[in-house]
């Protein structure tokens, strides 16, 4: 088969000194791309969704990572995400989540950052107290899944900031209790779907006449799963 026809491509490489053909990288039309591997990413390659899994030593991504210009979605977890695969050791020692940086000057932000990006998933590990706050400058997010985050108890204000945001999915926070103050919440003007599930104290605190119902009350539909 010709490369170029390739749509779906996944390397499980044993090191970071493999080397991933750079004929993969010129692929027009490639559709996904997982790799246990950040740092042998090119930032030319043209995949639409990055799929980071099983990343034993990862500790950061490659600067360069936001110059994925075709890039929409994008997922970032310790394993799979299945229960049937092991835990990476590693990476519960982590308290920080790995990131790109976003260059920012006085507060605003410099050039450009994921700006086609539309969908992510991030999957958290036990030490992880809050979520990266790069995330707020992703301004075209329609789609923001967070799952795995058992440190994490208050969603962040920044929240507000993703205006095009039309479905939040929270799963497996076992500490999260708060979500953004109201004000912040009715910012999201295109927010249609709240999905909570096995988020304990959240799910509670949601509830009619919970604590933090009326933070959510006029998102049109909110399913505890």
């Amino acid at each position: 088969m010709e490369v170029n026809r390739l749509r779906h491509v996944c390397f499980a490489v044993a090191n970071e000194t493999s080397n991933i053909p750079e004929a993969i990288y010129k692929v027009k039309n490639l559709r996904t791309f997982i790799s246990s591997t950040p740092n042998l990413i090119n930032n030319t390659c043209a995949a639409q969704t990055l799929l980071l899994v099983n990343c034993s030593n990862l500790k950061d991504l490659p600067g360069d990572i936001n110059k994925l210009f075709s890039l929409r979605h994008l997922i970032i977890c310790k394993t799979r995400g299945h229960d049937w695969i092991p835990p990476v050791p590693n990476l519960r020692l982590l308290d920080t989540f790995p990131f790109p940086v976003a260059n920012i000057e006085e507060g605003n932000l410099k050039g450009h950052y994921f700006q086609s990006l539309n969908n992510i998933s991030i999957v958290g590990w036990p030490k992880v107290s809050c979520l990266p706050d790069q995330i707020q400058y992703l301004t075209s997010l329609e789609h923001l899944g967070i799952s795995g985050f058992e440190s994490l108890e208050v969603l962040p204000e920044w929240l507000g900031n993703l205006d095009s945001l039309s479905r939040l999915d929270l799963r497996y926070c076992d500490n999260l209790k708060n979500m953004p103050s109201r004000e912040q919440l009715l910012r999201l003007t295109s927010l249609e779907n709240l999905g909570i599930g096995k988020c304990p104290l959240l799910e509670d605190r949601c509830q009619p006449g919970g604590e933090e119902y009326n933070k959510i009350s006029h998102i049109p539909k909110v399913e505890f799963r």
